[in-house]
């Protein structure tokens, strides 16, 4: 009985350590959606800017949604987990879309198209960077520890092969 009641104690801990880092990877993604919302208005201005700058933009737009979108998936699965259902790899899944739209993608466009010129500004990542940083470790590890306890309560398979024919006579 003591054995059930630590894997249910680890399942709600792996959910509040995925539950945080989801809420910390939303919290910037939504920032960041709040911050250019006025900016969409002048989406119709693009094409007359220099096609490295329109491709910073559309780039980082497209990537601030789908950083959105994934840790919004990240926060499903942290849920399914802290309700004590299975949803370690939707945890794991949305942490790690997060880091590639999030993280990975918007930086290395930044420094493919600006190339030599980042030396002088460097990459100039915000709190609300670190914090989605941090929100994406959390929600990995939340998604690992879940996946961890689902293991040690995954039912035995209901599969039970049939015995051999008796040997013929």
């Amino acid at each position: 009985m003591e054995a059930k009641s630590v894997i249910v104690m680890s399942r709600i801990i792996s959910g509040a350590i995925g539950l945080i880092g989801a809420i910390l990877m939303l919290v910037p993604a939504g920032l960041t959606i709040a911050a250019i919302a006025p900016l969409f208005g002048y989406l119709g201005y693009l094409p007359y800017l220099p096609a490295e700058v329109q491709a910073i933009i559309y780039v980082l737009l497209v990537c601030v949604i789908l950083a959105l979108i994934s840790s919004l998936i990240a926060l499903g699965g942290a849920v399914k987990v802290f309700l004590r259902r299975r949803g370690a790899k939707i945890l794991i899944a949305g942490s790690v879309l997060y880091l590639i739209f999030g993280i990975i993608v918007p930086i290395a466009v930044v420094l493919a198209i600006l190339g030599p010129y980042t030396q002088y500004m460097g990459l100039g990542l915000s709190w609300r960077a670190y914090l989605g940083i941090v929100g994406m470790i959390l929600g990995v590890i939340g998604g690992v520890m879940a996946s961890r306890a689902e293991v040690l309560t995954a039912p035995p398979p209901t599969y039970v092969p049939t015995p051999p024919p008796p040997p013929p006579r």
